[in-house]
């Protein structure tokens, strides 16, 4: 194109977003309810950042976006059988996704969910299942693997300074399995505390978080995304597919993050997880708040009188990403 060198960097950051805002769009095409959901989460001020740079983080977030729409999409009509295409496309949504950060793997097992009406016969439920368990054997092998025979993984992320060293945390932790559970328990409460929603939401890395100094703002868009996934219409809280399996997904998930970095960027021994850096749960938020929000019971006076139009919380995520962005530049 014979453009200089910074147009060029610019306008690959652009494609990123672009192509971000389209595979999202497309999640939010697909999905049967939840739209607003996928909306809001896509439109955190963090998120939209990470998609206007160069990072693979934003394609892990809008194609595992993409691949749970389309399972709610298939789980919405039960009495429709599902097809080759429609199971190819979800495998190819979750591949994608999940050839940067296999660690996500637990939400493959989101397409166990399809019931036995989805199938024409027992035979082929089978063989649909010894496929998506293959699909996950796959991606399991694709980041243990390195560990086992990779002396370079074996030894551990030298940015974690001294005392860092993969085979002695796994022995740390087969040694003591009592104290590696505390310690995984205890941050993770941390990590998951909606007060500490404002590190995955409102930061913008090396410029700094908003809500240092605008602490009101800390938990608004964890109440925007609480709302968006709160009002939907239909009664959900009868359908166990939409309680508890995906958060425990979800928790498997953020579970083997944290484990991966106590194992490969954590000093031996340390009562901390280092390196888990609050974006890690942005991919999840879907399903985790599908999950959380799904078994409520609609009652009609309060559900008219509290009925939000699905569009306010992307738009006040759209007007708290330009304010945060100000508050980034002017320096507060």
């Amino acid at each position: 194109l014979s453009l200089p060198l910074l147009t060029c960097f610019a306008l690959g950051r652009l494609f990123n977003l672009f192509a971000y805002v389209v595979v999202t769009a497309i999640a939010i095409l697909y999905i049967p309810k939840w739209k607003s959901l996928i909306a809001t989460v896509a439109l955190l001020p963090y998120a939209v950042y990470l998609a206007s740079n160069y990072s693979y983080d934003p394609w892990v977030t809008c194609f595992l976006l993409l691949a749970v729409a389309l399972v709610l999409r298939e789980l919405s009509k039960p009495d429709e059988r599902l097809t080759p295409l429609s199971v190819f496309a979800i495998t190819a949504c979750f591949f994608l996704g999940l050839s940067a950060k296999a660690v996500y793997f637990p939400l493959i097992g989101m397409m166990l969910f399809m019931p036995a009406s989805k199938f024409k016969n027992s035979k082929q439920r089978k063989l649909y299942v010894a496929l998506v368990i293959l699909f996950g054997t796959l991606m399991v092998c694709s980041f243990t693997l390195p560990m086992l025979f990779s002396p370079a993984v074996q030894a551990g992320d030298v940015r974690g300074g001294e005392g860092v060293s993969g085979i002695g945390q796994i022995r740390y932790i087969l040694n003591n399995p009592i104290n590696f559970l505390g310690t995984l328990f205890s941050f993770m409460v941390n990590l998951l505390a909606p007060a500490s929603s404002n590190d995955y939401s409102l930061s913008y890395a090396y410029m700094g978080n908003v809500a240092v100094s605008l602490p009101f703002l800390s938990t608004l868009p964890f109440l925007c995304i609480y709302t968006s996934a709160f009002n939907v219409e239909g009664d959900s809280s009868k359908n166990p597919v939409l309680r508890m399996w995906p958060l425990a997904l979800v928790v498997a998930s953020v579970s083997l993050v944290c484990t991966a970095l106590y194992v490969g960027y954590t000093p031996v021994g340390d009562t901390s997880v280092a390196g888990v850096q609050p974006r890690y749960l942005i991919p999840v938020l879907v399903p985790a708040f599908i999950s959380l929000c799904a078994p409520r019971a609609r009652i009609d006076c309060v559900s008219q009188r509290f009925n939000f139009s699905p569009v306010i919380p992307p738009v006040a995520m759209i007007l708290m990403s330009f304010f945060a962005s100000l508050c980034c530049v002017i320096g507060w």
